[in-house]
């Protein structure tokens, strides 16, 4: 069955569609800087300055996620590294946004996750990545405590793989404004 969109749908897809026609043009230093807004590899951004025009939003999303896939763990450790902490009130408008959950959960359970943020980044080296948006803080603490019993191999893939994610909604969210 067809899925029909609402008026703000479409609305929301024609900004989209306008902002990105907008990114197309500018200036690559204007794209580099709304590109690392949604990703601090300086790598990944000069990929996706230099690889414009982007036909669609789906092209820029696939370019950006083979682009991410093609960095060195370097690269994503030094990505990571421009991350606040779960929990923590510092980061972009962006970050405050998608850890808003956490922001009002009761103290006892900000500080649980601090402690377990804590171990995590004594154990890998590297702070907890997750894509938080729409995740209550339980459910971000035991995600976390699940990967802890993951190998630092392990662990390093699947926080490159929720950095995706959120560069992925970081995409969407830079055309929407």
């Amino acid at each position: 069955m067809k899925t029909i969109e609402t008026r703000d749908q479409q609305t929301q897809n024609e900004r989209m569609r306008i902002r990105l026609a907008a990114l197309n043009i500018c200036d690559a230093e204007s794209a580099a800087a709304q590109f690392r807004r949604c990703c601090a590899s300086e790598q990944w951004v000069r990929g996706m300055t230099s690889a414009r025009p982007f036909d669609g939003i789906e092209e820029m999303e696939s370019y950006a996620d083979h682009l991410w896939a093609q960095c060195p763990p370097a690269e994503w450790l030094a990505t990571f590294a421009a991350h606040p902490k779960i929990g923590t009130r510092e980061g972009s408008e962006w970050s405050k946004q998608e850890q808003s959950a956490v922001m009002i959960a009761a103290e006892a359970v900000r500080e649980e996750l601090a402690q377990a943020n804590r171990r995590y980044e004594e154990k890998f080296g590297f702070i907890f990545i997750v894509c938080a948006t729409g995740k209550l803080p339980a459910e971000m603490l035991e995600i976390l405590q699940g990967r802890m019993r993951n190998t630092p191999g392990a662990e390093l893939l699947d926080a490159a793989e929720q950095q995706r994610l959120i560069t992925r909604l970081r995409l969407r969210k830079m055309l929407s404004e």
